[in-house]
């Protein structure tokens, strides 16, 4: 356990948004990098500067073959290795957190129906901030079905500073 709170970079604000609801139950600071890119460069200034703050990269997953998606995930691991050998987790959401969001039945029932089914995964992520004013996200369905979401849940209680409630 690390007496620092973890911090959790993601690529854009909309995905800021949605991180802040999925994540709500931990103690984490999401910082947005603006690109994926800037999001792992920061990651690794964070290792650099500060080594025993933990850190985790949490990413849209690249449009692609699973073969794709696993090259992704190990170019970010090689730089993030390069700026430190541990405390970083990377989790790459597929396709997106939007569909993350909708694990929770009643998020994939509103989304669906807001904006006949087609809106933009920016409206999305102003939207989903209302939807769990009264009922917080419910990350049961996507703990128990999504390695990347329980690996990184795992990584952010064994790094912080106070006990959380979650999965």
């Amino acid at each position: 356990m690390s007496a620092l709170c973890p911090r959790v970079y993601v690529e854009r604000i909309a995905a800021k948004r949605f991180a802040e609801v999925i994540l709500q139950p931990y103690a984490v600071e999401i910082i947005d990098g603006g690109t994926s890119s800037g999001a792992i460069s920061k990651a690794m200034g964070s290792l650099l500067d500060n080594p025993e703050q933990p850190v985790a990269v949490l990413l849209d997953g690249p449009s692609g073959t699973s073969r794709e998606i696993a090259e992704e995930r190990a170019t970010i691991k090689r730089l993030l290795a390069r700026a430190a050998l541990e405390g970083w987790y990377v989790a790459l959401a597929i396709p997106r957190l939007d569909a993350w969001a909708m694990t929770d039945p009643r998020i994939k029932q509103d989304f669906e129906s807001f904006q006949h089914g087609k809106a933009s995964y920016q409206d999305r992520s102003l939207r989903i901030g209302e939807l769990i004013k009264r009922h917080p996200f419910d990350p049961s369905e996507l703990y128990r079905s999504n390695a990347d979401f329980k690996g990184l849940v795992e990584f952010l209680q064994k790094h912080s500073p106070v006990p959380t409630t979650g999965s």
